[in-house]
């Protein structure tokens, strides 16, 4: 919990108030399960293709996923823990929101927090994103399908249950000479927690030497496949369930490689139910509360508009889940 209130800017709670906090029945959590030996690991030759749709010419034009795609999309997620979707974001978008990031990063502001959010932050830096503020983010959230305004339509909005909230919103710029991670998962496994997604979208086209992506596939429910890079096209989008071990590669190359990636959290199913515990939650601390799926339409003008029927969040998607009980927030936050 510490953390949190340092990401927040807070003093650090006195040791005696910590301990109550963590006694707290609504605080104490389950154990972390272990994570069991995968029956029959390595029978399968898991490529690439496996895991990846390429959405046809009728599908990316009306940004939209066929029956089949879905299916595809959702049985990989299921079975190995991520599945890449290509096209998810026009190269026009990624290009401009990739131009607006290195430019954050020459300005050095407030928003970057390497050391917080990054593992082997050298040469990796963190920008936290604002969907109301900023024009090419919010453009790309609507092309993605998770926030309501023109051209309404993307692939997210069949996959991402309504009611869910985003927990991340971010973007990583990787520069020549970062080293490899070390594997991680995002969250801990436990039995009752909320599950939770990310999706990382390529900004540019990312080679091999780019230190992409790299995945243990079926390591959110076991361990023993071999690991698989993952270099993508600009605008491809991975899809990953947030317990699955994963790494950011070194980068060898140059130019830099910038990923801009969200995470959401399922509704809570009941009262009790809370977020994953282990994620270092990359948002704005003043958007906890606010970013209930489909977020709202933002003006240029900076307003934030009322919350309209625009097409979004479909009921039917292969991750759907209950009604939500509540919108994720920062009580929630504070209590993970």
């Amino acid at each position: 919990m510490s953390w949190q209130l340092c990401c927040l800017g807070l003093a650090p709670l006195p040791a005696v108030l910590l301990a109550s906090l963590f006694l707290h029945p609504a605080v104490r959590r389950p154990p972390i399960l272990p994570l069991p030996v995968c029956p029959g690991s390595g029978r399968w030759e898991l490529r690439r293709e496996n895991l990846t749709v390429r959405p046809s010419e009728a599908e990316a034009h009306e940004r939209r996923l066929s029956a089949d795609s879905l299916r595809r999309v959702s049985q990989a997620l299921e079975q190995w823990g991520v599945a890449v979707v290509e096209g998810a974001l026009p190269a026009a978008d990624a290009a401009a929101l990739r131009g607006e990031l290195l430019l954050e990063t020459k300005r050095g502001n407030g928003s970057m927090r390497p050391q917080t959010f990054v593992l082997e932050s050298d040469r990796r830096e963190h920008i936290l994103l604002n969907p109301f503020s900023e024009v090419n983010v919010t453009r790309a959230l609507v092309q993605l399908g998770v926030q309501c305004g023109e051209g309404v339509g993307g692939f997210l909005a069949q996959l991402v249950p309504c009611g869910s909230s985003l927990t991340e919103l971010a973007a990583i710029v990787v520069r020549r000479g970062a080293e490899e991670q070390d594997y991680h998962p995002d969250t801990a496994r436990r039995v009752d927690d909320a599950r939770s997604f990310t999706a990382f979208v390529a900004l540019q086209k990312t080679t091999s030497d780019m230190g992409p992506l790299w995945v243990r596939p079926r390591s959110h429910v076991c361990w023993g496949e071999e690991a698989l890079r993952l270099p993508l096209p600009v605008g491809a989008m991975v899809l990953m369930d947030s317990r699955l071990w994963h790494r950011g590669g070194e980068h060898a190359a140059g130019g830099a490689r910038a990923v801009f990636y969200l995470s959401w959290a399922e509704p809570p199913a009941t009262p009790s139910q809370q977020l994953p515990g282990g994620t270092t939650f990359a948002l704005r601390p003043e958007l906890w509360g606010r970013m209930r799926v489909p977020l709202p339409p933002w003006s240029p003008a900076g307003r934030e508009e009322g919350r309209s029927i625009c097409g979004l969040c479909e009921t039917s998607g292969p991750l759907d889940s209950v009604v939500p009980l509540r919108t994720w927030g920062m009580a929630d936050f504070l209590a993970v």
